[in-house]
């Protein structure tokens, strides 16, 4: 039960990731482009830890921000690559592999739309 309770105590639930990026993109059109690719750039640590490549399902709120919860949410790694493909933050994040990897991921990104 206390487990339970606490995922509404300042825990940070990653699929907001999305959302907060829209909201900065909508409020902020000069530099919300800029905005969102240093968010994702200050989040591509996580992408090599826990489960390589996933992404937790919450985090800590405080500093410095911990991963808690299943180590692989498919939510926030939803989110994520929504927001990178809507608003074409393709080379923001390093997806933790070899460059052509990452190049590979990027361009299945790109053939989406």
């Amino acid at each position: 039960m206390q487990r339970d309770s606490a995922y509404h105590q300042g825990t940070v639930w990653s699929w907001l990731l999305g959302p907060y990026i829209d909201a900065i993109m909508k409020i902020n059109e000069a530099d919300g482009l800029n905005q969102a690719r240093q968010i994702i750039n200050r989040f591509k640590y996580h992408l090599s830890e826990g489960c390589i490549g996933s992404i937790s399902e919450i985090f800590d709120g405080d500093a410095p921000h911990h991963p808690r919860g299943c180590i692989a949410q498919a939510w926030g790694v939803a989110e994520l690559l929504r927001v990178m493909k809507e608003y074409e933050l393709y080379g923001s994040a390093d997806c933790g592999r070899s460059d052509r990897d990452c190049e590979d991921t990027i361009t299945g990104m790109k053939d989406l739309s």
